[in-house]
């Protein structure tokens, strides 16, 4: 909904359908809140049914290494290597961006 928000809201020329998309997306805080009590809801069951077993922390902390840290590569190298060529506004801003690319 956020998205749908963001990429349609004040377009020129929208159809009466696409202002309803836009009303509708516009409720996009309500599915950012909702994500956050669930996915708190969610890790807060997983730590405590693993609370008893040895090294618990550690394992959770793991698996979510494990499960973010691809992605997160992967849209790094994306957005560092494709990006410049593919539709940065000047020469400068992709020499900005090479130059602080280690800091992501």
């Amino acid at each position: 909904m956020v998205v749908v928000y963001h990429s349609l809201n004040g377009l020129p020329g929208m159809t009466s359908a696409q202002n309803t998309v836009v009303r509708l997306g516009s409720q996009g805080w309500a599915g950012v809140d909702l994500f956050f009590v669930l996915s708190g809801f969610l890790i807060t069951a997983i730590l405590m049914d693993a609370r008893g077993s040895a090294h618990s922390l550690r394992n959770f902390y793991a698996r979510r290494v494990l499960r973010i840290v691809p992605v997160y590569v992967a849209f790094l190298l994306f957005s560092l290597l494709l990006t410049g060529p593919l539709g940065t506004p000047s020469a400068e801003d992709v020499a900005q961006l090479y130059q602080t690319q280690l800091w992501y």
